[in-house]
């Protein structure tokens, strides 16, 4: 995903001056002052992401070796109270490992799909530099209007189509109640967001919702996502690799991380992870499209314990 790096900013209010005049016996003595109240601490951004791992598969692996067309898809669904300022959406990444890349040591390959409830699609784009090897930190994002205005409590279907042969986007598209859109991204470079020590490589899924602070509105700030899948093309067609919908996992907990380079083998396969420490994550019963349960993805800029 997208590194945004979180920088925590304390506000307090300036004490209040005292009350002026006099008073005498027959009156009541003034108020106290108040006592000034710190506004809460904030972050400059918040990216709550969870993170699937997907590698044995024989199909998987003949892919790792020889990439070629992938797919993620998910259902969203947001309140009425949603900012306009959050974006949230679906991610896939193609991770190179370190003992026998294909392109780079370390490479790490983003296909991410961002939107927000007034009908922007965002794609961090990659450039020359970073496909000769440089990370570019994914900030360099290519915004444009999709023409819709999404409704909240309904669920709509993301879907990114991306050809990691080639490391370029193919292609997304939203389906809804009252939205079809499909957009050709052809062209588009994929982000080499940053270096990723891990031995061996492997595919990744994601959903995730993501909020700034110097865009930040008034709103709530929680999307929720079920169905999850991500697929390969293969020379028997689409084959779906991943398939999750939030049923059997009620907390999230860190990847394991040991440097300098990671053993894929201390990571558990199929299992959600928080993306990263910072990621405010949990599963919900009150809002699902199948089953019993989804995922809450909540992007506030409030520091949480």
């Amino acid at each position: 995903m997208t590194r945004i790096y979180s920088i925590v900013a304390l506000f307090l209010l300036a004490a209040l001056g005292g009350c002026g005049g006099g008073s005498s016996s027959s009156e009541p003595p003034p108020d106290p002052d108040p006592v000034p109240v710190p506004e809460p601490e904030l972050l400059e951004s918040r990216l709550s992401a969870t993170v699937a791992l997907v590698h044995s598969a024989a199909e998987v692996q003949a892919f790792l070796q020889q990439p070629g067309t992938g797919y993620v898809e998910a259902y969203f669904n947001f309140p009425a109270t949603l900012a306009d300022d959050v974006w949230f959406g679906i991610d896939q990444e193609l991770i190179e490992g370190v003992d026998s890349p294909r392109t780079f040591e370390g490479a790490d390959w983003m296909g991410l799909i961002a939107v927000n409830r007034n009908g922007q699609l965002g794609t961090p784009i990659g450039s020359a530099a970073s496909h000769a090897g440089a990370p570019d930190d994914a900030m360099d994002w290519e915004i444009q209007d999709l023409g819709v205005t999404l409704q909240p409590d309904t669920w709509y279907r993301l879907r990114g189509e991306v050809d990691f042969g080639t490391r370029t986007f193919t292609g997304m598209s939203l389906q809804g109640p009252d939205v079809d859109v499909s957009v050709d991204l052809s062209g588009l470079l994929l982000s080499y967001p940053n270096y990723a020590p891990f031995d061996r490589p492997f595919m990744t899924y994601y959903v995730f919702s993501l909020r700034a602070r110097q865009f930040a509105g008034p709103g709530s700030t929680i999307v929720f996502f079920d169905d999850v899948q991500g697929s390969i093309e293969t020379a028997d067609g689409e084959v779906v690799v991943f398939r999750d919908g939030f049923e059997s996992q009620s907390s999230f907990v860190d990847i394991p991380i040991s440097l300098p380079v990671i053993p894929l083998a201390d990571i558990t396969e199929f299992l959600w992870y928080k993306e990263r420490e910072e990621a405010v994550l949990g599963v919900t019963n009150q809002v699902q499209r199948t089953g019993n349960f989804a995922i809450a993805c909540d992007a506030t800029l409030e520091v949480t314990p």
